[in-house]
């Protein structure tokens, strides 16, 4: 699980746009930020004259908005390199940057060899992220450490990577791969089926990430939210031809995304998994249209908009009795038909109130889930495989958009949907 950190951020100039040195407590490294308009500030502190370290040369490329221009280097003498590289191109330096990050150590434990080994790593993880365009080229491997002292610079390393993100630095940021996720096989304790279930939090469940789908003039597209980011999964499908919109995700991050290959140009799927900045951006990229991601993407087994959705996160997750006033009256009302009901059947079903529906979870990480909404119901059983029984005969196992679920309309049928919730539970 992962734990917090505090982050010290101390504005040398006053100004948001000025020096800026950032550490995390309990941390060795010390950060330094800044515009090149400052170099002439920054090469004269402390850190930059007397210490070994690392630095980023970041700037932007007119050609392609998408990604910085990035350069990885280290010194022992970070102020005389950086004056170098402020010469231009005729003389040896670059002209391509605008910001300069500085990473040194605190103490003098930070030597020569292992600025070379978090050099090398640090290209390594730009060049596998593929979030930046590496003026480096390719990655040098140093391995000439004990094995000790690999393990305090991976753990060095780690911190880079968290503390960068803040100050605006993306492309170190570790990449998921939310299609290789696999749902945990462990299982949790089965709650006791009783009054308190609808007051507190299921204990024991992990959360699993919110899937979406998008299904537009035959193409099929799928998409996870993992820690608020939104992927786009390997293998979804990209329409062909593309509006002459100038929106920058049509004009500039479609064709990017072809050219580097993570949209394959001859089949228009994904390649891998991809970190959009928005649904819209992903919606916009996929149809060769301008789109409101919030509306055309739909969750996987409610078929909530992405804006519902997100509408249903800032409620509680599980709110108490006594704040059920804050539901509809419809919600109110199935609640008030259904409770008696289902609080007798041993069934160990987690069950959820949220303002549209009511959910009944199995204990096993949410893989088979039914929604009851006011006048339908939706039966997501994702990875599991089988036919839910249904002695009524009213339910639809709904394959159209390749996201199979059962449905069915109710009205308010207290024992249909009860025997429903039994075969459910003995899924």
């Amino acid at each position: 699980m992962a734990h917090g950190k505090s982050v010290k951020l101390f504005l040398v100039d006053g100004t948001p746009n000025g020096i800026l040195t950032a550490e995390i407590i309990n941390w060795t490294g010390h950060i330094l930020s800044a515009p090149r308009s400052k170099l002439k500030d920054l090469i004269q502190r402390e850190e930059c004259q007397q210490s070994t370290g690392i630095y980023f040369l970041v700037g932007s490329d007119e050609s392609n908005s998408t990604y910085p221009l990035v350069y990885i280097g280290e010194s022992d003498n970070i102020a005389q390199r950086l004056a170098q590289h402020n010469r231009t191109e005729e003389s040896g330096g670059k002209d391509f940057w605008n910001k300069v990050c500085v990473v040194t150590g605190k103490d003098q434990n930070i030597t020569k060899a292992h600025i070379k080994y978090l050099e090398s790593r640090l290209i390594d993880i730009a060049l596998s992220n593929g979030q930046c365009q590496l003026k480096n080229g390719t990655a040098h491997i140093y391995n000439r450490l004990p094995e000790s002292d690999i393990a305090d610079m991976e753990y060095f390393l780690e911190q880079i990577q968290v503390i960068l993100p803040v100050l605006g630095y993306e492309f170190l940021k570790e990449q998921k791969r939310p299609s290789e996720l696999k749902t945990s096989t462990i299982t949790p304790p089965t709650p006791q089926v009783s009054e308190n279930m609808y007051s507190s939090a299921m204990e024991g469940l992990i959360e699993q990430p919110a899937e979406f789908y998008l299904s537009v003039k035959g193409i099929e597209a799928k998409a996870k939210v993992i820690d608020g980011e939104f992927y786009v999964l390997k293998g979804s499908q990209v329409r062909q031809d593309a509006s002459q919109s100038t929106h920058n995700y049509i004009s500039s991050l479609r064709p990017t995304l072809l050219n580097s290959g993570i949209i394959d140009s001859s089949t228009f799927t994904f390649t891998k998994d991809y970190l959009f900045s928005s649904p819209s951006a992903a919606s916009a990229v996929i149809t060769g249209r301008e789109s409101n991601g919030r509306k055309v993407w739909k969750q996987v087994g409610t078929d909530l908009t992405f804006g519902e959705w997100q509408e249903d996160q800032v409620n509680e997750e599980y709110e108490e009795i006594l704040h059920l006033e804050t539901k509809t009256s419809q919600i109110q009302n199935l609640y008030h038909q259904f409770k008696d009901a289902f609080l007798n059947l041993d069934v160990g079903l987690d069950i959820v109130i949220k303002k549209k529906y009511i959910a009944f979870k199995k204990s096993d990480f949410n893989v088979v889930t039914m929604y009851v909404f006011p006048s339908k119901i939706h039966i997501n059983l994702q990875q599991r495989e089988g036919v839910l029984k249904d002695e009524s005969g009213l339910l639809e196992y709904n394959t159209a958009q390749k996201h199979p679920f059962y449905t069915a309309t109710h009205h308010n049928d207290l024992e249909y949907i009860t025997n429903i919730v039994k075969n459910l539970a003995d899924f």
